[in-house]
């Protein structure tokens, strides 16, 4: 491979390394924060959907 071409791959790594890390730090942010708001509405005892409707009648 010629010298031209191993920059040009090696950069192309470099960067698909540096996005998909990104992807991971921000999916686990967010992720964070929804389970954090999720716990939050459970401790208030506000479930969302069909489980919270079924329970709420009986």
């Amino acid at each position: 491979m010629s010298g031209a071409a191993q920059w040009f791959w090696s950069i192309v790594v470099l960067a698909c390394l540096l996005w998909y890390s990104t992807m991971v730090l921000f999916v686990t942010y967010r992720g964070a924060l929804d389970i954090r708001g999720m716990l939050a509405r459970l401790k208030q005892g506000q479930l969302d959907g069909a489980e919270g409707s079924r329970s709420s009648k009986q």
